[in-house]
């Protein structure tokens, strides 16, 4: 079942990923950080880029896991039978880079969009561990959203309702997904409209400056959105349409 919390827990880690692959600090790189795949063929493989910008070795181990279960419980058998990640680990040395290789294994014939979060996740010691008594002091994982996508599949979004948080002030839009496929809410075009008359339209980077939270909908999913208000437009009698 989808999870919104942890869609929230995993943008975390998204946001965290993006500033340390700016350069801030010592850290790692991993990229992409969302992939698409298909059930089979050439669409169900894909390449992940670890860089190791730290001046120490690291260890890593991919793990995938359904989306929206927790690293710390990352038991679900299912999910490490739907892939095969090669190499399954890798010792990466400072200013190196490891590929690793991903390929969809699991249920070719899908009626909707299959979540899975592969995490990317440093083990606590070093390769010499055993000769030096060294450990690491601070480890990085990374989360990367894959999404498997059954052909020609679609996504039917519709707003259900617009309120206003009494906090902040935001817009609460509550959106449902009808389709077999997920999507990112703040990819497509938003159309602000009210009871005055005034209209604006939002796509892009202007709209996801004013999210509030993530826009993911998954498939057969009802989630609220976020959004800061609009100074320039009366709320009163806001309705919000989504459109690609």
């Amino acid at each position: 079942m989808f999870s919104f919390r942890a869609f929230i827990k995993f943008l975390n880690f998204i946001f965290s990923a993006i500033l340390l692959s700016t350069g801030v600090g010592h850290a790692q790189r991993v990229q992409p950080l969302l992939v698409d795949l298909e059930p089979g063929g050439a669409g169900g493989r894909t390449t992940i880029i670890y860089e190791n910008t730290t001046s120490g070795t690291v260890v890593i181990e991919p793990n995938p896991r359904v989306f929206g279960t927790p690293s710390s419980q990352n038991d679900d058998t299912a999910a490490k039978e739907d892939f095969v990640v090669f190499p399954p680990s890798a010792a990466i040395e400072p200013g190196q880079t490891q590929v690793f290789r991903v390929q969809y294994v699991g249920e070719p014939n899908l009626d909707t969009s299959q979540l899975y979060a592969l995490g990317f996740e440093q083990l606590p010691i070093t390769p010499d561990a055993t000769a030096t008594g060294a450990a690491l002091g601070f480890a990085v994982n990374f989360d990367v959203f894959v999404a498997v996508n059954p052909r020609d599949s679609n996504f039917n979004l519709k707003v259900n309702n617009v309120s206003v948080d009494d906090i902040s002030g935001n817009y609460k839009v509550e959106i449902e997904n009808t389709g077999s496929r997920y999507v990112r809410a703040g990819s497509l075009t938003w159309t602000f409209s009210n009871t005055t008359g005034q209209t604006r339209e939002l796509k892009g980077v202007a709209l996801n400056q004013i999210m509030r939270t993530g826009d993911l909908v998954a498939p057969n999913a009802r989630v609220e959105i976020q959004v800061a208000s609009l100074p320039d437009m009366v709320s009163e009698g806001m309705v919000i349409n989504i459109e690609p």
